[in-house]
């Protein structure tokens, strides 16, 4: 397989934060508009020692002109690398992994926002907690002109069990200890899309602990265009696929592995308007719960 490296030398960063950090916040994007939206939302948090590190996917895009909306102090905490070719989202974060410098790697599409204080919790809630390896919270979705909450179910074993099942987690919402995420190789480079979910399910697999927190720390929009819209069904085939392998490894003859991959066979051939209103459903459905 080609190596990152050989295909994008890694150009020069725009502007380094100075000082040290705890928490490195991962960012790939094709420098659409939504991204300065999305780097304010994490700059905001001055009580946390971090960084950004923001690799851009399109070598025509000027990084300067791009992030002038940015104060220069702000700028001062942005890392950029840029691909000298496009190499899709998972190449990208790998090559960002690579020169994230924090004890915590936080991550963040470009399209979506953190909620105020989100890497305030996050830290601390892996300062209290030393056997815990991620850190993932619920995510407020706005799809127009509705909004809803998503959560994720509390504690490891009732988050293992759901993956087991199908993707529960955001990945805008999902926060992990670097050296973690490094001891398991990062993300999947065969993964085109669903590498999150690819890589929860690695993750479970090397024995990594996860724990939830019960707040909104991440905004997700949902508009056309964006990847989690225009590429549903393409995110439902990888992440059969990522399912397929995960339950192939862990084979134990229950009939629950057989059901999940047989549901998460449905998610794929399903409508997207479909998928779409049995999402909603099962989010008011969770809230009406709690």
């Amino acid at each position: 397989m080609e190596k990152v490296d050989e295909v994008a030398s890694p150009g020069p960063a725009v502007l380094s934060p100075a000082g040290p950090c705890r928490i490195s916040v991962l960012i790939a994007s094709l420098g659409r508009p939504s991204l300065i939206c999305a780097l304010r939302s994490v700059l905001t948090d001055a009580a946390v020692p971090l960084e950004v590190v923001l690799v851009l996917d399109d070598p025509d895009v000027a990084p300067d002109k791009l992030l002038a909306p940015l104060p220069l102090t702000q700028r001062s905490r942005v890392r950029v690398l840029q691909n000298e070719r496009n190499l899709g989202l998972t190449r990208s974060l790998n090559r960002g992994i690579e020169h994230c410098q924090g004890e915590i790697l936080a991550r963040l599409d470009d399209d979506d926002r953190f909620a105020p204080r989100r890497l305030e919790r996050v830290l601390e809630t892996f300062d209290a907690h030393p056997e815990v390896d991620v850190v993932v919270s619920d995510t407020q979705v706005v799809a127009g002109e509705r909004q809803y909450r998503l959560t994720v179910p509390r504690g490891h074993d009732h988050i293992s069990r759901a993956l087991q099942r199908r993707n529960v987690l955001v990945h805008s919402a999902f926060n992990v200890r670097l050296s973690t995420l490094k001891a398991v190789g990062g993300y999947n480079d065969a993964y085109r899309y669903a590498q999150d979910y690819e890589l929860y399910l690695r993750l479970l697999r090397h024995g990594a602990r996860f724990l939830a927190l019960s707040e909104p720390l991440a905004e997700r929009v949902e508009a056309e265009g964006t990847i989690t819209i225009n590429r549903r069904q393409h995110q439902a085939l990888y992440s059969l696929a990522a399912l397929c392998l995960h339950h192939a490894t862990t084979w134990q003859g229950e009939g629950a592995q057989v059901r999940a991959v047989c549901a998460a066979f449905a998610r794929f051939a399903a409508p997207q308007s479909l998928r779409r209103s049995v999402r909603w459903w099962r989010a008011i459905s969770r809230r009406a719960d709690g």
